[in-house]
């Protein structure tokens, strides 16, 4: 019996687990990645930046870090060693075509009511009707070739290729700005030497309050210190984290359990689950209230204003909670002055720099980076060579989870859209059930 083909698209930490546990299956995987590495926004991130999670929470089950790495928040080269030593011990790299992008996706098969049964939690994973169409283009030779699958598994990361950039009114956008303005997608992507080049001497300002538009002003600020000091500009404040072990218990084990799972309600849950999640409020607003006293003790978030108007917990669950390695000393910049904050709900730009609406007020700059996000939907929705698709996917402005299902009209297919604090475990499981049982398509982890 031939073995059954799966096309990966992406060959991020999501594809190589996807591709791992495909031939652990006795799969044939063939992952495409446009990339010149794996490694997915790992192979692009800056060099300065470090893993925002514990390596004691951020690793394979079947493959732990090497004890030459020591510290708890490993770099971006060491991450990178870490999935090319995981690649080369799984013998992933002979499945895996880099420099590879894939223009379109297309559906062979019979019509949606005549595969239903095979949908519904009972049918066989392959149903003998229906392929996937690959087209992949070899960036190098621009050659094309279409690949004829059964199954297809999309892991093409939210954060990276489809930068967000701000809209402005007419006249008050970047085209005013006589200085340089470039995204964090780009930023990252320059070699070290290039990027200070870019910056130094200059009055750089950030857009964004996030882990990346931290790490760039970090670096910025390394470079030029107090002259000129680097600027942030944001809308709101988000809960910053320096410690991984708050109060000695690492920050994980506060949100990341299965405990902590039942002091949330949940969609479709029964009366049983609500009523616990409801006797246990006190005890989830308890403990959103005893790691905001810590952090607000430890870190002087009110001597610069940063201490945010919602609940800990709101950030922790939303993921837009900004952990930022001890060794990263963002309030020591603060402290010295090399980076300044400037928050204001609207800005716009001028010939000279950046006017904040709410101050009537100027920021001089040279260089304004914007680190405003990725709209990953974007290439969910031109990646498939059907509109109708895309707008399955994507059409909705809310990201959609697990319990969106379309399983009916989407055949043979994972989307993997990851935006959640890292969890490779349920990550892994997820990918081998599907592969198993296909009882939802697509899955947010």
């Amino acid at each position: 019996m031939d073995k059954k083909q799966v096309a990966i698209v992406g060959a991020g930490i999501s594809g190589l687990l996807a591709c791992k546990y495909c031939l652990s299956k006795g799969f044939k995987p063939i992952v495409f990645d446009f990339e010149p590495d794996i490694g997915g926004v790992w192979s692009k991130a800056m060099k300065t930046t470090r893993l925002q999670a514990a390596k004691a929470f951020y690793h394979f089950l079947d493959f732990q870090w090497p004890d030459s790495v020591t510290n708890h928040f490993p770099t971006q080269q060491q991450m990178m060693d870490y999935l090319h030593s995981y690649a080369k011990h799984f013998g992933l790299m002979p499945h895996i075509k880099l420099n590879t992008r894939v223009k379109g996706i297309s559906y062979e098969g019979g019509l949606a009511s005549d595969t239903w049964s095979l949908w519904n939690g009972i049918g066989k994973t392959f149903p003998p009707v229906g392929k996937w169409n690959v087209i992949a283009e070899d960036i190098q030779t621009t050659t094309t070739q279409v690949y004829m699958v059964d199954f297809v598994i999309l892991c093409l990361g939210r954060f990276k290729d489809v930068p967000n950039i701000p809209e402005f009114p007419k006249g008050k956008g970047p085209e005013v700005f006589q200085g340089h303005v470039i995204h964090s997608m780009k930023y990252s992507s320059m070699d070290h030497d290039k990027a200070a080049e870019l910056v130094k001497g200059k009055k750089v300002v950030v857009v964004g309050f996030g882990k990346t538009g931290l790490d760039i002003a970090r670096e910025c600020s390394s470079v030029n210190g107090l002259e000129p000091p680097t600027t942030i500009v944001y809308r709101r404040d988000h809960w910053k984290v320096c410690d991984w072990a708050p109060l000695g218990i690492p920050f994980s084990y506060f949100y990341c359990n299965r405990f902590s799972e039942l002091l949330v309600h949940k969609p479709g849950e029964g009366f049983l689950l609500s009523l616990l999640a409801t006797l246990l409020s006190p005890l989830r607003w308890g403990v959103s209230k005893l790691i905001e006293t810590y952090v607000k003790k430890k870190h002087p978030l009110a001597k610069f204003n940063m201490i945010p108007q919602h609940s800990f917990s709101k950030d922790a669950r939303s993921c837009l909670l900004a952990y930022m390695p001890d060794s990263d000393n963002f309030f020591d910049e603060l402290e010295k002055g090399s980076i300044k904050l400037k928050k204001s709900q609207s800005y716009s730009f001028c010939n000279k720099g950046i006017l904040l609406d709410e101050e009537n007020a100027q920021i001089e700059a040279d260089v304004v980076i914007f680190a405003t996000g990725y709209k990953g939907e974007e290439k969910l929705k031109h990646i498939f060579e059907s509109s109708t698709f895309g707008e399955f996917i994507a059409g909705s402005p809310r990201i959609p989870l697990y319990r969106f299902f379309k399983f009916q009209l989407l055949k043979n297919i994972i989307i993997k859209i990851g935006t959640s604090p890292p969890n490779i475990y349920y990550l892994i499981i997820n990918v081998i059930r599907e592969c198993v049982h296909p009882q939802f398509h697509t899955y947010h982890n």
